[in-house]
């Protein structure tokens, strides 16, 4: 989850699985230079040169949540015996990860692998973080293209995308089928659907508004097929000062939200339920839907593993819909690794569609691939397939800065407790993305 994901890590965690005729080659560091420019220089120069054999070499993979061990353990011990002599160890750090991490690479102590999140790879290989992987690899005509061009900086490619989050409608199927009623195609069907369930005593729209980022997902799911799939490239737009916020359709969408307030469509005494209350009366069909990120599958899976949850995007009035969908995870490799070609050998392996499958059916999370196959809930099978039917778009607030998240999230409180002004929100957005648009930077701003 993007906004509630936490990265403290209590409790270092260290595994070395070594393979026969292992040995002590750890890897070394190049220096990295005090300007970005002159660590890509470098960079790139050590990537053509750190190309050890694998007689004795020694990795050490970091990443951050411990859900991935097991797997990742399975996957080495493979990738070990089909590479005798290469030992690859694994570690969670204690403390904030992305602390962790960057102060390892300063020091000249980078893992030769790491993961990261998937909405800063292109930072990471601006600043010459990552090398850059081969784009002739068997994998890269399998990947998602939003996910592909994520992954991307001035036309390389940086890291290989693990997982994926994707945001929509998560719905209870019984409560669907016991009152007649099929996946809406328009906004139209969606409001019909919504007077169906209100007129059977059952909330329409779960929606746990005093977790506030929720009602923020809610929102976005809704921005995707109002306003992002009608002007893809309206962040570029707005950057060159092309349009505003004013001239887009951001007002259709909130007014979408005021309307499913207005009409009593979302829980009763919203801003003091929680997810959890929220989700649960999804689960015992109190309530039939629920719009969130696909953090919701194992929200679910936790209240009642028997509750059939299914999944589709949110609809606009011409009847058609979008997918708001982006990279939790990524890996790639330190271009200062004495065993550059190694790691990306071991990227490689994993991207492998057997051995992959393995990885995330184990960590329950959504390939960012073609071809990637388990047993995985509907929610998320469908959520998986939607986002080869429909345009996939990064989160709304990419190209913007903080400040309009600020904006943003109080102008979605105003309207859920009855008082927002959404031409003054509107507004709001266009001053405080003027105000700040010194701290956006370009690369963020396609979808």
């Amino acid at each position: 989850m993007k906004r509630i994901m936490s990265m403290l890590l209590s409790t270092a965690l260290v595994f070395t699985l070594t393979a026969c005729g292992s040995g002590n080659g750890d890897s070394q560091s190049s220096a990295v230079t005090e300007t970005t420019q002159e660590m890509q220089k470098e960079s790139t120069a050590n990537e053509g040169e750190n190309t050890a054999s694998e007689e004795n070499a020694k990795l050490k993979l970091m990443y951050w949540e411990s859900a991935y061990t097991e797997p990742l353990k399975q996957a080495v011990a493979g990738f070990q015996e089909s590479h005798p002599g290469v030992t690859v160890e694994l570690e969670v750090p204690a403390g904030d990860y992305e602390t962790v991490l960057l102060s390892r690479i300063m020091s000249d102590e980078a893992p030769d692998l790491f993961m990261y999140f998937g909405s800063s790879v292109f930072k990471m290989a601006q600043n010459g973080y990552w090398g850059s992987l081969d784009e002739g690899s068997a994998w890269v005509g399998d990947l998602n293209p939003s996910f592909k061009q994520n992954m991307t900086y001035e036309g390389s490619l940086y890291a290989y995308p693990l997982d994926c989050s994707g945001e929509g409608v998560f719905y209870n199927k019984k409560v669907f089928e016991d009152n007649g009623l099929k996946v809406p195609e328009t906004y139209e069907d969606f409001l019909t659907v919504c007077d169906t369930l209100k007129s059977k005593g059952i909330t329409p729209v779960a929606l746990g508004a005093k977790d506030n980022w929720t009602s923020y997902h809610a929102f976005s799911s809704v921005v995707a097929s109002f306003q992002t799939l009608y002007d893809e490239e309206f962040g570029t737009k707005l950057y060159d000062g092309e349009t505003t916020f004013k001239d887009s359709r951001y007002k259709d969408a909130f007014e979408v939200m005021k309307e499913l307030n207005d009409r009593g469509y979302f829980t009763e005494g919203t801003m003091g339920v929680d997810l959890n209350q929220a989700a649960q009366s999804v689960a015992a069909g109190e309530a039939g839907m629920l719009l969130l990120s696909s953090y919701a599958v194992s929200v679910f899976q936790d209240l009642d593993p028997n509750v059939e949850i299914g999944y589709f995007p949110f609809p606009n009035k011409e009847g058609e819909s979008a997918v708001v969908a982006f990279v939790d995870k990524a890996i790639g490799y330190s271009p200062s690794s004495q065993n550059t070609e190694i790691c990306k050998e071991f990227i490689n392996y994993i991207a492998q569609p057997e051995v992959l499958s393995n990885m995330l059916e184990q960590v329950k999370s959504i390939p960012c691939a073609d071809g990637i196959e388990y047993d995985m809930p509907a929610a998320s099978r469908e959520l998986y397939e939607a986002m080869k039917d429909h345009k996939v778009y990064a989160f709304f607030d990419s190209f913007w800065p903080g400040s309009c998240n600020t904006v943003v999230d109080k102008g979605i409180t105003a309207i859920l407790s009855g008082s927002g002004d959404i031409d003054q929100i509107i507004s709001d957005m266009d001053s405080a993305y003027q105000e700040d648009k010194d701290s956006v930077i370009r690369p963020l701003l396609v979808y």
